[in-house]
């Protein structure tokens, strides 16, 4: 589970570099909707993992850290 969590992070930061960089370089608008729609996926699979790990080795702190990162 902390594998995929990690995973997931690292999803998010290429895709919101993809996305930052596609309107600089004037790429195709689809690579801004798909980089967008992965870095959407990749949070809510980042929070997913968070409220779960938080609540197998209860943590109070990452679980809130984790519904914070929600909104």
């Amino acid at each position: 589970m902390l594998a995929f969590h990690v995973a997931s992070g690292v999803l998010v930061l290429a895709a919101a570099v993809v996305s930052f960089v596609s309107r600089w370089l004037d790429l195709p608008h689809r690579t801004h909707v798909v980089s967008g729609l992965a870095f959407v996926i990749g949070m809510s699979s980042i929070v997913i993992t968070a409220a779960v790990l938080s609540l197998i080795r209860p943590n109070a702190f990452l679980f809130l850290t984790a519904l914070l990162s929600t909104y």
